[in-house]
């Protein structure tokens, strides 16, 4: 009689572990472009994308990827990928993969997921989307340099600008180069420091 429940148990749990290995690897999570999660302005001929599997199974291994990008999140969901498609591409590889697609554009935003495959082959479903924004580069700037002509050590000036809108925008992109530190406010409100 004990030898009996004792098979039984093996019996379960064999079934089990079959049961379990038959599931699709994780989604990958922690998805970053250049170290940082849905990044504002970043430079557009340097991105890289970086992901970790949530696999938990043991002696689990993510043996490829597959990175879409598109021009919007509608477009990533439907399965556009206008920007970049790798396919599958054979690799352990889940940190500072290079961006190879078409080239970017400044000032827009971008989504992205991912997907892997793991040591039997088997592909996970797409990741989360997540989004990353161009920035602008020397040749794309176009503003002039402002200072008040002093030469103080650790001088702050203060410069405003006024201006009104018609409607609410969506969104808004402001740019700021400082030499050192700046505050950037609107209407009273901290919006940004760097």
């Amino acid at each position: 009689k004990f030898l009996f429940s004792i098979r039984r148990v093996v019996v379960l749990m064999m079934a089990s572990g079959t049961f379990g290995a038959s599931a699709s690897p994780r989604s990958p999570v922690n998805l970053l472009v250049n170290g940082m999660s849905n990044p504002l302005a970043i430079d557009r001929d340097a991105v890289c994308f970086t992901w970790m599997s949530d696999g938990s199974g043991r002696g689990e291994r993510q043996t490829a990827y597959e990175i879409v990008v598109a021009s919007s999140r509608e477009d990533l969901a439907a399965g556009k990928f206008d920007f970049w498609d790798s396919g599958r591409v054979l690799s352990n590889r889940s940190a500072s993969v290079e961006y190879r697609g078409r080239p970017l554009p400044a000032v827009r935003r971008f989504w992205w997921k991912v997907r892997v495959w793991d040591q039997t082959g088997r592909a996970s479903l797409y990741s989360k989307a997540f989004s990353f924004d161009s920035g602008l580069t020397a040749e794309d700037w176009t503003a002039d340099y402002i200072w008040d002509g002093t030469t103080t050590v650790n001088h702050f000036s203060y410069f405003r600008k006024t201006f009104s809108i018609k409607c609410v925008p969506a969104s808004a992109r402001v740019y700021v180069s400082a030499f050192r530190d700046y505050l950037l406010y609107c209407n009273g409100k901290l919006l940004g420091q760097g």
